[in-house]
């Protein structure tokens, strides 16, 4: 369940683009407080980045896609309000964040604007087999004490935004793939 950086004010329903994943609980605790530390690749038992960045060509065709979809409208208390799409850092964690305090902390420490708990081993694991990868997350809840409510309120309308978003995707990379056949075939042979 992510949150929102202060300036972004991202709320159930709008969309996450990671530009990069991080684990914000993989490190050491010490008396001083918590450390975070670089997971190691189980290929070559070189020590990954920390920040572990997505494919900048798919950040920008999930971004681009984006402006072309009519999502479905996020019901609130004050009426139906479209979502946001927006880039940005995701935290992957082995906890569900239902903690104001806890989520503020991550996103300080991380510069991350969503906080979730599987992103960041998928981006691990494309890593290493050398995929180029992103990571679209439809924002579910605030990661506050109304997180598992919310969760339940908004997982529907979540999914399918997030969905619409990977076939405005995919849409669009046939788009492109048409136009660069099409010039191919015109030239004389």
């Amino acid at each position: 369940g992510p949150y929102a950086k202060p300036v972004l004010a991202i709320r159930p329903g709008d969309i996450v683009v990671a530009s990069g994943t991080v684990h914000h609980d993989f490190g050491k605790l010490h008396a001083e407080g918590f450390e975070p530390t670089q997971t190691r690749s189980p290929i070559d038992g070189l020590r990954n980045p920390l920040v572990l960045e997505a494919d900048p060509r798919l950040v920008a065709l999930a971004m681009e896609a984006a402006k072309a979809i009519q999502f479905d409208k996020i019901e609130t208390e004050a009426g139906p309000r479209q979502p946001k799409v927006i880039a940005g850092t995701i935290a992957t964690g082995d906890t569900f964040i239902a903690s104001p305090r806890k989520r503020e902390e991550i996103r300080l420490r991380h510069d991350a604007c969503a906080v979730e708990m599987e992103g960041a081993a998928v981006a691990q694991v494309c890593l290493q087999l050398r995929t180029p990868w992103v990571i679209i997350r439809s924002i579910s809840d605030r990661a506050d004490e109304r997180a598992v409510t919310d969760v339940k309120a908004f997982h529907r309308t979540a999914a399918t935004n997030a969905g619409r978003l990977v076939i405005g995707m995919l849409e669009t990379m046939a788009r492109s793939e048409e136009r660069r056949v099409g010039k191919e075939c015109v030239q004389p042979c």
